[in-house]
């Protein structure tokens, strides 16, 4: 069994003087992403966008003492549709834990599509809403990533920061 956490990026700032991709985190947002930390086990890989506030996200969480193994920074999820994100995740090996940090709308659909319907209250709320910050913990039963399907994960933990 694989673990999957999917991490939308923590609240960023408004794109009124630099261009998106180089959006930084506002300071509320790097208080969310150092909360994370204590929920995160060591992570065998992480993928992250290439967007500043990606990178600012993963790096805030290992500052705050999370341990990441391995990181690949892509532009391929950078604001990337399920179908780019799943292809991600369909490229790793057999990582037992993997970390996907991306943007909306792409990666609370991802999460969407991924969990099955157990998941009690938590899956319930993973459809309403998936704001910054907010962790996604799927169980998934493969033993390689290019074995990853929809609604066939359990939803084990979802966390959305203040």
């Amino acid at each position: 069994m694989l673990k999957l956490f999917i991490l939308r990026h923590a609240q960023a700032a408004g794109s009124y003087d630099v261009n998106d991709k180089e959006r930084p985190l506002t300071p509320h947002g790097i208080e969310q992403a150092q909360s994370l930390a204590p929920s995160l086990p060591p992570m065998t890989l992480a993928i992250c966008s290439s967007a500043n506030r990606t990178r600012m996200t993963l790096d805030t969480i290992q500052s705050a003492n999370a341990v990441v193994q391995k990181i690949i920074h892509s532009d391929d999820i950078y604001n990337g549709s399920t179908d780019d994100l799943l292809t991600a995740i369909h490229g790793c090996d057999k990582e037992e834990t993997l970390l996907i940090i991306a943007h909306n709308p792409g990666i609370h659909q991802l999460a969407n599509i991924l969990a099955n319907e157990d998941g009690g209250k938590d899956r319930e709320l993973l459809c309403c809403n998936y704001s910054p910050a907010t962790l996604s913990v799927l169980e998934c039963p493969i033993e390689n990533w290019n074995e990853l399907k929809p609604a066939k994960n359990k939803l084990v933990n979802l966390i959305i920061p203040d």
